[in-house]
């Protein structure tokens, strides 16, 4: 793991997933690898998924940004969005209250919109993470709860980290990998955009 945030932080990045049965270690691995990252210096924004059907979607993202938001002052938040910023208060609605919002609605319809908001969220944290010394570092718990849209942005993601300071970094449990998730998976090894360390007894 250590090796991996070495070579995001030369714009290297990409994913890393750890999986294993429950209970058998992964956030505590996660927490450690969040805990030395940012004693080397790097931004860690977090957010998990949660079993609960009743869970909005991109909850996981949703979580890590608004934790950057509380952090970043408005200037800075306007700059890093760009023409994002409408796109992403869509499902931050409290952004409007931090950085001005075009309230226009552009043409197309929820295909369009979707991809829209995958190209600012992604344009976003890459801006982040430029503005970080050392990097960015997001991290997903419980993937194995995410629900398809997450997982489609997580996807779109991870397709654009290969010049940028920025490591994103889950756990999912192996025993409970089907539908979306197992989608995700193969494409992640297909297109080789993450590195997997599965935990076992």
């Amino acid at each position: 793991m250590v090796n991996r945030l070495d070579e995001a932080a030369t714009g290297a990045g990409g994913a890393v997933l750890i999986c294993g049965e429950a209970g058998i270690g992964k956030s505590r691995l996660l927490l450690e690898t969040l805990r030395f990252a940012q004693s080397k210096g790097w931004k860690v924004l977090s957010g998990r998924a949660y079993e609960s059907a009743g869970a909005p979607p991109y909850q996981p993202f949703i979580e890590a940004l608004r934790s950057h938001l509380s952090d970043a002052s408005s200037d800075v938040l306007q700059r890093q969005l760009g023409s994002g910023a409408a796109a992403v208060a869509l499902v931050i609605p409290e952004l409007m209250d931090r950085v001005p919002v075009s309230q226009s609605s552009p043409p197309g319809g929820p295909s369009s919109e979707r991809q829209r908001l995958f190209d600012a969220i992604t344009q976003f944290l890459l801006a982040i993470a430029a503005d970080e010394e050392t990097g960015l570092v997001i991290s997903i718990d419980d993937l194995h709860w995410a629900d398809d849209s997450t997982l489609l942005l997580l996807e779109h993601v991870a397709r654009s980290l290969q010049q940028a300071k920025l490591l994103i970094v889950g756990t999912y449990r192996d025993s409970e990998v089907a539908g979306s998730l197992m989608r995700t998976l193969d494409l992640f090894t297909r297109e080789g955009l993450a590195q997997t360390i599965g935990l076992r007894l």
